[in-house]
């Protein structure tokens, strides 16, 4: 049996509205930013009363870390979909070249319809990437 089937009803709307707050305060952000996403803009759009959402995010906080871990979430998870077709397409390349396939291949996996060399370049990577980069080289 399933955790949410094991929930009374009442449980399981307070579940089902949690997931429509969020799935909302994701929308917002990522069509206008996350300055346009504000608890008064999250009870408009779910019609609910600014009371009600402050009941689920007891701040701004709280809903930007929730926006912050379904969104890595659903990184994590589009990554491990691809994961395997794209490790058995680079079993036998160069280290750095799989790397970087793996690094291309998200990117377009997640919606980036072009990725230039230049934001492959290890000066323009972020520093745990370059770090990946250059222990792929030294192997």
């Amino acid at each position: 049996m399933t955790e949410q089937a094991t929930l009374g009803k009442r449980a399981r709307n307070r579940l089902a509205r949690h997931s429509d707050y969020l799935a909302t305060a994701l929308r917002i952000a990522t069509e206008d930013g996350l300055d346009a996403l504000t608890m008064q803009r999250l009870a408009a759009e779910v019609d609910a009363a600014i009371g009600t959402v402050y009941t689920y995010f007891p701040s701004k906080g709280a809903l930007l870390a929730e926006v912050q871990r379904e969104a890595i979430d659903r990184l994590i998870a589009s990554y491990a979909m691809l994961r395997a077709d794209v490790d058995a397409r680079v079993a036998d390349a160069d280290p750095a070249v799989a790397t970087v396939t793996h690094l291309v291949a998200f990117a377009r996996f997640n919606g980036c319809q072009t990725v230039r060399l230049d934001d492959l370049r290890p000066a323009n990577l972020k520093a745990p990437l370059r770090r990946a980069l250059a222990d792929a080289n030294d192997d």
